[in-house]
């Protein structure tokens, strides 16, 4: 009979976040804010984003605090919310964590092998939640 390796949740992140509040930053700094919280792949796919900007960016931005607060760290360690990326699975756009620079390194050391996430708005909501395995 094959054993099959044991994974432990070693992190949730939960956050919650006002779509207009991510609004008024895009009014005030354009697109400086999205510049630095944002991949070079997320910010491309931003650009071309048709839809509601601001509901992007305010998505994006709950589910990096939700990573970090998974982490149990917070934005420290030498970790940026540009090295936080989000993508999508092609064929069901499940949204799954790339992690890049430091935070590649951080998951190495703490034994991260599985995240999960999930992304939900709702009129003036956005929403995360993202679990860690070990």
């Amino acid at each position: 009979m094959r054993q099959e390796k044991e994974m432990s949740i070693i992190g949730l992140g939960v956050d919650l976040i006002k779509i207009e509040r991510i609004r008024k930053i895009i009014f005030v700094y354009k697109n400086k804010f999205a510049r630095r919280i944002l991949s070079k792949r997320e910010w491309i796919e931003y650009q071309n984003y048709k839809k509601d900007k601001a509901e992007f960016l305010a998505k994006r931005f709950s589910v990096k605090e939700a990573v970090s607060k998974a982490l149990g760290t917070g934005m420290s360690s030498g970790i940026f919310f540009n090295q936080i990326e989000i993508l999508h699975e092609k064929n069901t756009g499940k949204p799954i964590l790339n992690p890049l620079g430091n935070l590649k390194l951080f998951f190495k050391k703490l034994g991260i092998h599985n995240t999960m996430i999930s992304i939900s708005d709702e009129k003036n909501y956005a929403f995360s939640i993202v679990t860690m395995e070990k």
